[in-house]
């Protein structure tokens, strides 16, 4: 979908991106001082509720602050989020609620078959509605994947990289001793308040 050559300004952050594509991404994202040009997040029409609320402008800075690569040879970047206590606290709530999906077969599952739903009844948007959030420290296999999935789902998944590892991840969701690399939002509010929650 976003088919723009990637460029990096300096040779310091092609050596980078050269480690990064060893699936280094926490030792690269530290040292990556400028991200690269394209930012997906830019061209994504968020949720209503954050202009509602007035903070539309603030949760798209956060989003294009910190990015990086998908994956080697990738052409979309994606927003890297830092684990803090609000967002640690949404992500807690939406578990309780029901509104997170863990598990990349599950969510693969989920997506497919609301595209389906949405694709009969002509509802199919650009506008974002799901939040999908990855672990760093997944294989190169895992992030072509993701990436993959993107094209399928288009501007309604909002992808982001989350800086801590899968076993982080799974004790944020209360899930002890389990390693989670990929989680979805899959309602609009909790959407919403987990972007909001950067801010």
């Amino acid at each position: 979908m976003y088919h723009s050559a990637l460029c990096m300004s300096t040779a310091m952050e092609r050596r980078i991106l050269g480690r990064a594509k060893q699936n280094e991404y926490p030792s690269a994202l530290k040292r990556m001082s400028h991200p690269p040009p394209l930012c997906y997040s830019s061209r994504m029409q968020l949720p209503k509720q954050l202009k509602k609320d007035g903070v539309e402008t603030d949760v798209r800075a956060a989003l294009e602050k910190r990015r990086i690569e998908i994956c080697s040879g990738s052409d979309l970047t994606i927003p890297v989020l830092t684990l803090t206590p609000e967002l640690r606290q949404q992500l807690f709530y939406a578990t309780s609620l029901g509104e997170l999906t863990i598990g990349a077969d599950a969510i693969k599952k989920e997506l497919q078959n609301e595209r389906r739903g949405l694709a009969n009844v002509n509802g199919l948007s650009e506008r974002v509605s799901r939040l999908l959030i990855v672990s760093n420290d997944g294989s190169p296999r895992f992030y072509r994947e993701v990436e993959f999935l993107h094209k399928q789902e288009g501007g309604r998944v909002l992808i982001c990289l989350l800086d801590s590892d899968a076993a982080s991840m799974g004790a944020i969701l209360g899930l002890k001793g389990k390693q989670v690399k990929a989680i979805l939002l899959n309602r609009k509010t909790s959407v919403a308040n987990v972007l909001k929650s950067l801010v």
